[in-house]
Parts: C-alpha cells; structure tokens; sequence
C-alpha cells in the first residue's frame, strides 16, 4: 500500500481544495528571505522532489486517527 501524504502526521490540508497541502516537516522548513515568515513546501512538490520526501515518502510518519497504517493493513481479498 503506498503511503499517502493525507495519511502522514505532517500533511496540512489546504482549506480551498483537497488535492494538496504543506508538508510541515521540521527537516523541510524555511524562512522567507523577505518577510523572515516560517514557511513550508507544498506536499505535492515534495513527494516528486529528489532532494525532498520522495516517492519513496523518507519523511513520513502514521497520522493517529488515519486509516490503518500501509505496513500492517489486512488483505481485505
């Protein structure tokens, strides 16, 4: 089962669409150089970025409250 950025403890959902989110990892964090704002990247970004999550979702961690996790869910068939 592929791990989902919607089922991870860092996801931040937008409010206007469910299709994306920040990632709010600490490792991905970064301050604006203008405003000096805290800001995190865009989870989509992210999961296709070499350098960042990955595919391969480096970073993720079980959202409690999520469906069960990819590595201990039944075969339903």
């Amino acid at each position: 089962m592929m791990k989902l950025c919607s089922d991870c403890r860092y996801f931040r959902p937008f409010t206007h669409t469910q299709d994306d989110g920040h990632c709010t990892h600490p490792a991905l964090e970064w301050t604006h150089p203008v405003s000096g704002a805290k800001r995190f990247p865009l989870a989509f970004t992210q999961r296709n970025s070499i350098t960042g999550c990955g595919m391969n979702a480096q970073y993720w961690e079980y959202s409690p409250g999520s469906p069960s996790e990819p590595d201990t869910q039944e075969d339903m068939g």
